[in-house]
């Protein structure tokens, strides 16, 4: 801060008397007054009158002279006659009592060499006089404090100065004394010499006063300064679409020591990629890759992260599909019971995440409604709840997952038209929902509550279809084949125990010796894979959907009819069609062809397997109601058939 102030003197007019050479006393004035003599008297005396044109006194116009130091100014006075009438023409010569403080030019301008006090001696003819003058330091015109804005640590010091100008903008170096001072002395102090000292965090004001002209400048004090910033961790890895990332910023003093209560402001260069908050963490929005950076007091650090989008499962029901893609849930087509799990009933062509933020580890989907696992074992389910198929008390349905009740872990998850089952920790199997054909594996009623299975065997894997369930035991080492176990409706002789019975309630074996590694239930039939021998089909068969090249219906798994040395790698069952892949040709579908839920444009059922149209590698297909949706191995969806797919083109889901 810059401050000025103004002085002006007061003006005296004061009459000196001339000296003469007769001792300093005047000659006595003409009075006119007549002695009596006669002007002709021999005895008269000399005439002694005054030349009236002559100086006879020097007039000051102030009581003293004074000036300021460094700036010349001219010494005026004026002379008067023996009349007192002033002399026009008069010259005045000038001296100084003391050339140290006053020097007076040879032009005649009073010069202040230092501020003290003399006297100027003028001179006009015979007649001298002396003029009491002083010389005043330099007027003050700004004062500026050096620095104008420092940092400072707790304990550290900092010396100040000033640039002292005069009213015309000239340095003034004389040395005058500065007063020194704080706004707050708890923050920073300041000797006289100039010198602050941190005490306390915070801002102050450093100010200087010199001649009461005041200056101020800004200083801060810290607890330390930060030298450096580094982010951890500082090559993290890869993370999914949606997923997290928990980053930290530390700031360093210049040797090395880390500082507490910095706060970092955190920034992405590509917030399409990946966002960042105030605190760090950083979500994957799209797959690519950006650079996330910290700042904390003019220094920062950078990490690049990667967003990868993967689509680990897929899952098709009736008119709507699911895919487990990075860890969480996506859906599209149908939604009218909220098979979408979005908290809506709004149908859509491309997939979105669903209201749900936990990992999901696997999924199932039913005709109207969906079951997932997540990573802590625990089973929601979501959608169409008219039979408690949801887990809930039955009537209306869920738009958004509901954790099923129950305290049990759970490994595997199975959604069928109007029930759910899923295989727990210890190999017993529970069931929910519709039981009116047994399905449930119990002979009371239908339940909202996970019911256990009672049965002798111990199963690895469940599947439910419209009205029946089957499952594979564990009668045989972890990873080989075993037997199929069915229970439920048996109408359409979909349990393959070799009965037209109407339904059972107990689970029963599946005969014909056929030892399943995998199985697939429809809407009334079922089929499997079993490594030593080809894949095999039991139940309904009138649109051909046991693949046997006939349209009747079978109590007994019959084989496939693949060519000598065919096999599938996987199956998967709709509501009256199946797919399969044939490795090295493909995925290959059989059963009914109504809105090219087969993959071909043929229009007629196919009683064996056929190829789809296009040359798509799948690892995973999943069948639903009417459609068929498959995973890339560049975690692509193509999906075929019904809605939400449209037709017997493959046609890519949108994420």
């Amino acid at each position: 801060m810059k401050a000025r102030i103004l002085v002006s003197l007061c003006v005296f007019s004061l009459v000196v008397c001339a000296c003469s050479d007769n001792g300093g006393v005047d000659p006595a004035p003409d009075t006119g007054f007549d002695s009596g003599a006669d002007d002709n008297d021999a005895g008269d005396e000399p005439d002694t009158s005054v030349d009236e044109s002559q100086p006879a006194q020097i007039v000051f116009p102030t009581e003293s002279f004074v000036i300021v130091e460094n700036e010349p100014v001219e010494p005026t006075a004026e002379v008067l006659d023996g009349n007192g009438a002033v002399i026009e023409d008069a010259f005045i010569s000038w001296e100084s009592a003391d050339p140290s403080i006053i020097h007076i030019s040879s032009g005649g301008f009073a010069l202040g060499e230092n501020p003290g006090t003399t006297e100027l001696i003028a001179t006009s003819g015979d007649i001298t006089a002396h003029w009491p003058a002083e010389v005043v330091a330099t007027l003050i015109g700004e004062v500026t404090v050096i620095p104008a804005e420092a940092h400072l640590l707790v304990g550290g010091t900092i010396s100040y100065g000033v640039l002292i100008e005069d009213h015309h903008g000239f340095p003034v170096d004389d040395g005058r004394p500065v007063s020194w001072s704080t706004t707050d002395d708890s923050v920073a102090t300041i000797d006289d010499q100039g010198v602050a000292t941190g005490v306390g965090t915070g801002s102050v004001e450093v100010i200087a006063v010199v001649d009461d002209v005041e200056a101020r400048a800004d200083l801060t004090v810290t607890d330390a300064e930060v030298a450096s910033v580094a982010v951890t961790p500082g090559h993290p890895g890869a993370i999914p679409q949606g997923g997290q990332l928990q980053l930290q910023a530390t700031a360093y003093d210049i040797e090395g020591t880390p500082l507490e209560g910095q706060a970092a402001q955190w920034s992405s260069l590509d917030p399409g990629v990946a966002t960042v908050s105030d605190q760090g963490l950083v979500v994957g929005i799209s797959q690519g890759e950006t650079t996330i950076t910290a700042e904390i007091d003019g220094h920062e650090d950078s990490v690049d992260v990667e967003v990868t989008f993967e689509v680990q499962s897929v899952a098709s029901g009736d008119g709507f599909s699911c895919a487990i893609a990075t860890n969480r849930l996506f859906c599209w087509g149908a939604n009218d019971r909220g098979q979408l799990a979005d908290g809506s009933t709004s149908a859509r062509p491309e997939a979105e995440t669903a209201d749900f933020s936990h990992s999901v580890a696997q999924i199932s989907l039913g005709a109207s409604h969906g079951c997932l696992i997540d990573d802590d074992g625990r089973v929601w389910c979501w959608g169409d709840n008219a039979h408690g198929q949801v887990g809930q008390q039955a009537g209306g349905f869920e738009s958004v997952p509901r954790l099923v009740d129950s305290d049990r872990e759970f490994r595997q998850v199975a959604a069928g038209h109007r029930h759910s089952c899923a295989v727990a920790e210890g190999d017993d199997i529970y069931c929910w929902g519709a039981n009116d054909r047994g399905q449930l594996g119990s002979s009371t009623g239908s339940t909202h509550q996970p019911r256990q299975v009672m049965a002798d065997p111990d199963f690895v894997f469940v599947t439910a279809g419209e009205s029946h369930t089957c499952a594979i035991g564990s009668d045989a080492d972890a990873g080989l084949e075993a037997t199929a176990y069915c229970w439920g409706d048996n109408s359409r002789q979909q349990l393959g125990g070799g009965t037209t019975s109407s339904s059972s309630n107990s689970p029963s074996v599946v005969i014909g010796g056929n030892q399943f590694n995998t199985i697939s239930a429809g809407a009334d039939f079922t089929c499997g894979i079993h490594p030593s021998g080809p894949p095999a089909c039991w139940g309904a068969n009138d649109r051909g959907q046991l693949g046997s090249t006939d349209t009747t219906d079978h109590a007994v798994p019959r084989s496939l009819a693949l060519q000598p040395g065919q096999s599938l790698n996987f199956i998967t069952s709709g509501s009256h069609h199946s797919c399969g892949n044939i490795p090295g040709e493909g995925p290959h579908c059989w059963g009914a062809y109504e809105d090219g839920r087969l993959g071909t444009s043929t229009g007629e059922d196919a009683l064996q397997p056929v190829a789809i149209d296009g040359d798509e590698d799948f690892p995973e297909i999943a069948a639903g109601e009417a459609h068929v949706c498959g995973r890339t191995p560049d975690h692509h969806v193509l999906c075929w058939g019904g809605a939400p797919a449209d037709g017997a083109q493959l046609t890519q889901v949108v994420f």
